[in-house]
């Protein structure tokens, strides 16, 4: 009986560190995290590039999943060698698995693009406040 409510107890535990480190690293926008949380979804987002920055340089972008939510900023390595405007992103979370330039503006869903708009500025905390556009601290996965 006793080790029967020990295995029970040890297993709640265990349950409720792993949901809190998953919580942790959706919030802190830790990649390595967001990578393996089976409760984040991946997603496809569009975002601004900028016009003048090296090609090795990693940059902050605005990237939005979809018309009707808030964005995240990611942090993506500036490939844009062709001087490009904008850019999909696939990522779950922070982890971001593949992007590509996007050669028409035209291939842009039009309610993101407004979203986005048409100029890159960079991300400052002052201003654009959190990097993850989720604030909810007892279920962040979403």
């Amino acid at each position: 009986m006793f080790i029967k409510k020990k295995k029970t107890t040890v297993l709640v535990l265990f349950c409720i560190i792993v949901l809190l480190v998953f919580g942790i690293g959706r919030k802190q926008q830790i990649s390595i995290i967001d990578r393996y949380n089976p409760f984040l979804p991946s997603t496809t987002a569009y975002a601004v590039l900028p016009a003048d920055t090296a090609n090795s340089e990693r940059i902050d972008v605005y990237a939005v999943d979809n018309a009707l939510s808030n964005g995240d900023w990611l942090k993506i390595s500036n490939d844009n060698s062709q001087k490009k405007k904008y850019i999909a992103i696939q990522h779950k979370g922070s982890y971001i698995s593949r992007t590509m330039i996007v050669d028409d503006d035209k291939a842009l869903p039009a309610l993101i693009k407004q979203q986005i708009g048409n100029e890159y500025h960079q991300y400052s905390r002052k201003i654009d406040g959190p990097r993850s556009a989720n604030t909810n601290i007892v279920f962040p996965f979403v």
